[in-house]
């Protein structure tokens, strides 16, 4: 069963206070194995830097910092794996198109994964069929957006060999998931949500472990505005109540 967040207000608490439940959050959902003083400083330094988080309502700020560290990624830095991004009261997680890269990674399913964005006036050669081939050469490494005429992914896989998949323009458009009302990541981050995109589209191909496919269709519907029940019995042991939705069908592809 998914549920949706009941909305609260921040009532009073304080940077400090909220900093400090928000490592309750990250320590009950930190996969085993996964360095949890990573994730603290992580979180730590998300809350730092980003003060219009602390003005998010607290269920969806504690939802997105326990969701975050239930897929063992870290927010924010140079890596940009994650992000939890303020849209008014509201927290939302962010998966970076590298961070779907490691959880695909890490399910041995592919050695390795590259994601790149074609623009008008690259030297690009696409073909499928009994002789598929795959060529890119990019004339920018930061194309302006309106010229991206395509995104891939590509892995390399542990027997040898790739897979790859190709979006065009109007894949990439279909994907693509207005702001309801405020700002997106596309608006801002369209290269990366192009690839990020490209890599959702490859990794139906790869033969992901159950675990593995778990987690990307919870960063999905993390995206969406979707809780599991772990995290909302989290939220409930918080003192926070969560509402029972039907499942949502809106999950990004």
């Amino acid at each position: 069963m998914t549920k949706e967040i009941r909305k609260a207000t921040p009532g009073g608490r304080k940077p400090a206070e909220i900093a400090a439940a928000a490592r309750g959050f990250v320590t009950r959902a930190v996969p085993k194995g996964t360095d949890a003083g990573h994730l603290h400083l992580a979180v730590d330094m998300a809350l730092r830097s980003t003060p219009a988080l602390a003005e998010c309502d607290l269920p969806s700020l504690y939802a997105a910092i326990y969701q975050i560290a239930a897929l063992g990624l870290l927010p924010g830095g140079p890596l940009g794996l994650a992000y939890l991004i303020p849209y008014g009261k509201t927290c939302q997680l962010i998966v970076g198109y590298r961070g779907m890269i490691q959880l695909a990674v890490g399910s041995g399913a592919a050695i390795s994964i590259r994601a790149g964005v074609v623009a008008q006036g690259d030297d690009f050669e696409w073909s499928e069929g009994l002789k598929p081939t795959l060529a890119h050469r990019p004339r920018s490494s930061a194309p302006p957006a309106d010229t991206i005429t395509h995104a891939y992914a590509i892995a390399d896989l542990p027997g040898g060999g790739q897979q790859w998949a190709v979006l065009t323009r109007d894949d990439i458009e279909a994907r693509r998931k207005p702001g309801k009302g405020r700002s997106s990541p596309w608006d801002t981050h369209y290269h990366e949500m192009a690839r990020k995109s490209a890599v959702r589209a490859l990794c139906k191909y790869l033969p992901l472990s159950p675990d593995r496919a778990l987690k990307l269709h919870r960063a999905e519907a993390a995206e969406a505005g979707i809780i599991d029940d772990a995290t909302a019995q989290a939220l409930a042991d918080a003192g926070f109540v969560a509402e029972d939705v039907i499942e949502a069908e809106e999950v990004a592809t």
